[in-house]
C-alpha cells in the first residue's frame, strides 16, 4: 500500500470514501466508493474504489478546444450573433442527446473536433469583427465544401471523413435557422451538387466499397490464441473474455457496446423450462428489440459469467482484471471549456492487443457484426430477416404495422441463428474453446 492515500477509510462502516464539493450547494459531499477490510490490508479494495473515483471525477481534454484558433482562456458563451457563441449553443444542444442517448458520447466528440475545425478554417481575422449573419452566406457554405473536397484530392481525407465533416456543418446551419439565430438558410444548401457520394454511371450513387467481413481463417486463429494465450494474457484471463465476446458477438450480430449492456433480465426461455434459450435486448442505436436464439455452445458461456450475478440488471460481461464496467458514458455539464461528453471503452486495449499478438492486425470488432449478418443473409436469402437478426428499423409502413405473421419470421430466424456458427464454418472450433474453458461436467454443476 503507498504511505499517501488518494481516499478515506471509515474505520466504523468499513468503507471508502472521498469528498467531492456540490457547486449547487456548495458543501461538500461524502461519497462511498466500496467496501474494505481494512485500510492498511486490504490493498484489493482500495484499487477497486481509486478506480470507481478516477471514473466518477473524470475530465477529459475536450477535443473542440484543442482544435481552437482563438484564445484559449475564452469559457464563456459568446453573444448570440457571434458566430462562436452559436456553435457554443449548438454543441449545448447536441449534449442534450447524449444524455437522452439519443447520439453517443463519442459522435459528440466528433462533431466538436468538426466545429473546432470550421471555426479554425474561418480564422480570428473574419470571426472577430463579423457578426454571424455575415459569415453565414452562400459563399462561405461552399468554400468550406470546395476546402474539403481539395482535402480528399491531396489524400489527406477519405470521402467518407469528408461527408461526415460536411454534414455536421450542415445540421450546425440548420440548427442556427431553427432557432432563428439565422434568418434564412444560404441558397446554397438546397444544392444537391455539394456532396460527397461517389456517382456511377447515369449519375446514381453507388456504394463506396463492401462492408468488410472477417474470415474463417482469422476467426479460428483467433479463438486458437485466445486458447494458447502469452505472457499477460494467461495470468488475467483475457484469452477466456476475449474468446466469450466473440462467440456471443458472432451469435447474436453485435459489436462490443451492446455486449457490455447485456444484463440478466435479458435472458428468456420459450419452451417451457427455466434455463434460457434466447436474448431479448433492445439495440441502443435504433431502440428496436432483437430475439436471437443461442447456441449451446453460448448459453454454456453465458451461465458461466451469469451464475453469480442475482440481480435482473446486473452487468454480465466485465472487464477481465477489475471487474468493471466494459463501457462508461461521462456527461459533464459546464461552460465552453469545461463541457464535455465521452465513451471510455476498457474493452479496446483488451482485445486490440490479443488480436495484434494472434497476428490479425486488419480486424476489428465492428466486422463481427457485418461477417454473422454475411452469413444470416447467405443463408436465408430473405433482407426481412437479415433486418431483423440485426435489429434495423422498419423502412415501410407494412414492416412496421401489417407484418401480423411476425412470430412466423422470427421462427424462422431461429433457425437460421442456429445454425450460423456452422454456416461461418467454426462450430467446431467454437465447441472446442468452450470446452477448453468449460468442461462439460463443470458446467452441469452450474447448472444444477
Amino acid at each position: 500500500m503507498p504511505y499517501k492515500y488518494d481516499l478515506y477509510f471509515d474505520k466504523t462502516n468499513k468503507v471508502w470514501f472521498q469528498y467531492k464539493r456540490n457547486t449547487a450547494t456548495n458543501r461538500r459531499e461524502k461519497i462511498i466508493l466500496g467496501k474494505g477490510k481494512s485500510k492498511t490490508n486490504d490493498r484489493d479494495s482500495y484499487i477497486l474504489a481509486l478506480e470507481k473515483w478516477k471514473e466518477l471525477t473524470f475530465v477529459p481534454d475536450t477535443p473542440h478546444r484543442r482544435k481552437l484558433v482563438l484564445d484559449p482562456n475564452r469559457t464563456k458563451m459568446e453573444t448570440k450573433d457571434k458566430i462562436q457563441g452559436m456553435i457554443d449553443r449548438f454543441l449545448l444542444d447536441k449534449r442534450r442527446l447524449v444524455k437522452s442517448r439519443d447520439i453517443t458520447a463519442g459522435t459528440y466528440q466528433n462533431i466538436c473536433v468538426v466545429m473546432g475545425q470550421y471555426e479554425n478554417w474561418l480564422g480570428p481575422k473574419r470571426l472577430l469583427p463579423n457578426s454571424a449573419a455575415d459569415l453565414m452566406n452562400s459563399m462561405r457554405f461552399k468554400g468550406w465544401h470546395t476546402h474539403l473536397k481539395g482535402r480528399v484530392a491531396k489524400e489527406e481525407l477519405t470521402q467518407s471523413s469528408a461527408h461526415n465533416r460536411w454534414i455536421y456543418v450542415k445540421q450546425f446551419y440548420h440548427y442556427c435557422w431553427l432557432n432563428e439565430s439565422l434568418k434564412e438558410l444560404p441558397r446554397a444548401y438546397a444544392d444537391k451538387s455539394l456532396n460527397f457520394h461517389e456517382r456511377g454511371k447515369g449519375g446514381r450513387r453507388v456504394s463506396s466499397g463492401l462492408t468488410k467481413k472477417v474470415s474463417t481463417e482469422d476467426l479460428s486463429t483467433i479463438l486458437d490464441f485466445c486458447m494458447n494465450p502469452e505472457g499477460y494474457l494467461r495470468r488475467e484471463q483475457v484469452g477466456f473474455n476475449v474468446g466469450a465476446w466473440l462467440i456471443v458477438s458472432l451469435n447474436c450480430g453485435w459489436t462490443i457496446k451492446e455486449i457490455a449492456n447485456l444484463q440478466r433480465k435479458h435472458l428468456v426461455s420459450y419452451d417451457g423450462t427455466d434455463d434460457f434459450t434466447h436474448i431479448r435486448k433492445g439495440r441502443e442505436k435504433t431502440k428496436v428489440m432483437g430475439e436471437f436464439k443461442l447456441w449451446e455452445s453460448t448459453k454454456r458461456i453465458i451461465r458461466h459469467f451469469s451464475k453469480d450475478k442475482h440481480n435482473v440488471d446486473d452487468l454480465l460481461f466485465l472487464s477481465p482484471r477489475k471487474q468493471l464496467p466494459l463501457t462508461v458514458y461521462t456527461v459533464q455539464d459546464g461552460e465552453r471549456a469545461q463541457a464535455t461528453a465521452t465513451r471510455h471503452d476498457r474493452s479496446y486495449p483488451v482485445w486490440r492487443r490479443l488480436f495484434n499478438k494472434a497476428g490479425c492486425p486488419t480486424v476489428h470488432w465492428k466486422h463481427m457484426r457485418s461477417t454473422a449478418a454475411t452469413g444470416i443473409d447467405s443463408a436465408c436469402k430473405n433482407i426481412t430477416l437479415t433486418s431483423m437478426f440485426l435489429a434495423h428499423t422498419p423502412r415501410t409502413i407494412a414492416e412496421t404495422n401489417y407484418l401480423a405473421n411476425r412470430h412466423e419470421y422470427q421462427a424462422e430466424l431461429d433457425g437460421f441463428v442456429e445454425n450460423l456458427d456452422l454456416s461461418l464454418g467454426i462450430r467446431d472450433k467454437v465447441n472446442q474453446f468452450v470446452d477448453h474453458y468449460l468442461p462439460q461436467e463443470d458446467d452441469n454443476a452450474d447448472q444444477r
